[in-house]
């Protein structure tokens, strides 16, 4: 039987999956918009990029300060190697796993702050998702164009 914190689990996930489809259903909606506000879009997608890190890193900072450090230099190194190399909207998907695994092996049970925690990272990851669907709506029907 799945317990009802599973079920919660499940839940919060899919809605903060839900974040890239919105932001690219709003990318079709407001078709004029995505020019003038690129620049806002990839700041605020690396703002909350930087509030996801952090959150996560705490998660870890609860169970060992060695599985923060690692988990942060990693988050680091990709992120560093795919600003400055990859310049691929779609990489980011990989930061949503990044960041969401984590969530499911540790207890969201243990203490009140990690159990709010657990709930303010889904949320994080649905915003984060508005400004990358976006992104990702304008650099693929910018290939389209150059096609």
């Amino acid at each position: 039987m799945i317990s009802p914190t599973s079920l919660t689990l499940v839940g919060q996930y899919s809605i903060s999956l839900g974040g890239i489809m919105a932001g690219y259903i709003l990318a079709v909606i407001a078709k004029e918009e995505l020019t003038p506000g690129l620049k806002y879009f990839q700041f605020i997608r690396r703002g909350l990029f930087v509030i996801l890190g952090l959150s996560v890193s705490y998660l870890f900072l609860i169970h060992s300060i060695i599985y923060a450090f690692a988990y942060a230099l990693i988050l680091s190194i990709i992120f560093i190697a795919a600003e400055l190399k990859i310049r691929n909207y779609w990489f980011d998907l990989v930061y949503y796993l990044f960041f969401s695994l984590p969530l499911f092996f540790s207890n969201p049970n243990l203490n009140t702050s990690l159990s709010n925690l657990h709930s303010l990272i889904p949320i994080v990851l649905f915003w984060y998702g508005l400004p990358l669907g976006t992104l990702i709506y304008q650099q693929y029907h910018a290939k389209l164009r150059k096609k």
